[in-house]
């Protein structure tokens, strides 16, 4: 998930355990008093353990979740785009031809190994009648030439995903989205509404979605594949049809279709150029910005006119980083988090234990040492009490015999 971190991770490990393998060596002392005081304080490192393997599997666990749901959104880059890179499309026509006539200038460049020009749209499709009737209201369909698609983008990682002989007239060729949608196998006939006009397709053959096969128009991978000219020549016809079928100054008849009325008259499909970028799936990425910016260099003034160059697999591997990254993050937090209180519980455990006031209780050791010092005090008090008693009966002796002395020579200064 951070292949960056990779080789800093790497050194930091390394470090520390050199670190660890030179105290327990060289420094004996440190070692013992380490071990000492897990042994003094069982419950306390036991908790730092718990805490260190709890945050570590965490951790653990955050990278391998982000990595799985990288990969789960990748998988729309190998199964919804597979070599396309980038997708040069045209609403008309006419300047569709006109820019993929200036994409194809590009075949020869370094950076670019396959170009495919093909048409698309949508139109529903529908498969049965009666209460047995399925139908598929969006799905995206395609005229494309079947060796150029086949050819497209190499045969790095599985190709282009469309490959086989191209499906005859009134047949196509569906991806297995497409398939399970409406129900058909092989040899079914489905109706596609292409451009309002009700149209019976055999289904040629069933492809998995994967790649050009798995090339949504919008947000539909649900694709059918038919030969070149099939949708100019449906979407003629409906321009064809539509004045006879709407008198003029009248509106769209009741539950008209797409391509009812004006709407048909104006219908056609529309143009995409396909690039991929030399590479593989992933590794083709890295050169997208620089052929989005040789494309429209090359389409000049259509790319101010409606035809638009865009980077589909470069948004889709973005999201799957920034998707993968910002849940990993989360975990990696909470791991982090875990590590962190368990090598500080202990501690403050400790202090808290320290900061509480001494039990009534004590050990014999120190009950003999408060013993002895009690008597030691009485010992001191005793023989200080009695020198000073000796002393105060010495001064009042001496007091006593000098006072009679004292009165008489006092006496005799008066008399005389």
């Amino acid at each position: 998930m951070y292949p960056n971190l990779t080789p800093p991770l790497v050194a930091l490990l390394g470090a520390a355990l050199a670190v660890a393998a030179f105290i327990a060596v060289r420094r004996p002392f440190l070692r013992k008093l380490a071990l000492r005081q897990i042994a003094r304080r069982r419950g306390e490192a036991a908790l730092v353990i718990m805490g260190s393997v709890l945050g570590t599997a965490i951790i653990i666990g955050s990278l391998i979740v982000g990595d799985t749901l990288n990969f789960s959104v990748k998988q729309v880059a190998y199964k919804n785009l597979g070599p396309i890179d980038e997708i040069v499309s045209s609403a008309s026509i006419a300047k569709g031809d006109e820019a993929a006539r200036r994409v194809e200038r590009l075949r020869g460049d370094p950076d670019v190994d396959g170009i495919l020009t093909l048409r698309g749209d949508q139109a529903a499709v529908t498969r049965g009648s009666g209460s047995g009737r399925t139908a598929e209201p969006r799905a995206s369909v395609w005229e494309v030439d079947f060796a150029q698609a086949a050819a497209f983008g190499g045969a790095a990682d599985g190709g282009s995903g469309l490959s086989g002989p191209a499906p005859g007239a009134g047949e196509a060729v569906i991806n297995a989205d497409l398939a399970k949608a409406v129900g058909a196998r092989e040899g079914d006939v489905l109706t596609f509404y292409l451009y309002g006009r009700p149209t019976a397709v055999r289904v040629a053959r069933v492809v998995a979605t994967k790649g050009v096969a798995g090339a949504g128009n919008g947000s539909v991978s649900r694709d059918a594949f038919f030969t070149t000219g099939t949708l100019v020549r449906a979407a003629e016809a409906a321009r064809a049809a539509a004045p006879a079928a709407v008198p003029q100054g009248a509106g769209p008849p009741a539950g008209g279709g797409a391509g009812a009325g004006p709407v048909a008259a104006a219908a056609e499909p529309h143009t995409f150029s396909f690039v991929s970028n030399t590479g593989g799936v992933e590794s083709g990425d890295k050169r997208s910005d620089a052929v989005a910016a040789k494309l429209k260099t090359a389409l000049g003034p259509l790319a101010s006119q409606g035809t638009s160059v865009e980077k589909p697999k470069q948004g889709v591997l973005k999201a799957a980083v920034q998707a993968g990254n910002g849940l990993g993050s989360l975990f990696l937090f909470i791991g982090s988090f875990s590590i962190i209180a368990g090598v500080l519980l202990p501690g403050g455990w400790s202090a808290a234990s320290s900061s509480r006031a001494p039990s009534t209780r004590s050990s014999p050791r120190c009950s003999a040492s408060s013993s002895a010092s009690a008597s030691g005090a009485r010992s001191w008090s005793s023989r200080r009490g009695s020198s000073t008693a000796s002393r105060t009966t010495t001064a009042v002796s001496t007091s006593r015999s000098s006072s009679p002395r004292s009165a008489s020579s006092t006496a005799s200064r008066w008399a005389s």
